[in-house]
């Protein structure tokens, strides 16, 4: 399989070539091709927070959820003190609270999480491994969506890919 990126279209085109029977004396080869329009942007899902309809981020390279300390303020959340702190890329590390038992809602999925409350720009909530884990969840960005099978009932819930403002 061979790939390429096309700088001025920002087009990925993935090349799969097979090759025919060579002691038959025939070289055909067959060429399929796949472009994909390359995305920057970070998959969200919608999710209920105790009972607040808000956007969260699938967060594929996050440890933990992690819920905003506006939403914790908003929704007058009881959080308990942690002795750890998170450091992002270009910032300094700042404490974090621990929320417990939150009831946490995806699509048709819901349960209790546990979410660290930390001062988020960006983001109401981040779901993370935590998460993934724990509702068993298939990310599929071709597919604009997670698949959650844990429970009776496995379900595709879409996402939407988001470059502007997520907090709404």
């Amino acid at each position: 399989m061979r790939r390429w990126m096309n700088k001025q279209t920002k087009k990925v085109r993935l090349s799969i070539l097979g090759w025919g029977n060579a002691d038959a004396g025939c070289s055909v080869s067959t060429v399929s091709t796949c472009e994909k329009t390359c995305s920057k942007a970070l998959m969200m899902v919608t999710g209920v927070l105790d009972g607040k309809e808000t956007n969260a981020l699938a967060g594929t390279r996050a440890t933990h959820n992690f819920v905003s300390d506006r939403i914790v303020q908003e929704l007058g959340l009881d959080v308990k003190p942690c002795d750890s702190q998170v450091k992002a890329v270009i910032s300094k590390a700042v404490p974090i609270s621990e929320v417990a038992n939150m009831e946490l809602g995806v699509g048709p999925w819901e349960g209790q999480c546990d979410l660290l409350a930390v001062g988020l720009d960006d983001f109401n909530v981040i779901l993370g491994n935590d998460f993934f884990i724990y509702a068993k969840v298939t990310i599929l960005p071709w597919l604009n969506g997670i698949f959650i099978s844990s429970g009776s009932h496995p379900t595709f819930v879409r996402g939407k890919y988001s470059k502007g403002d997520t907090r709404t």
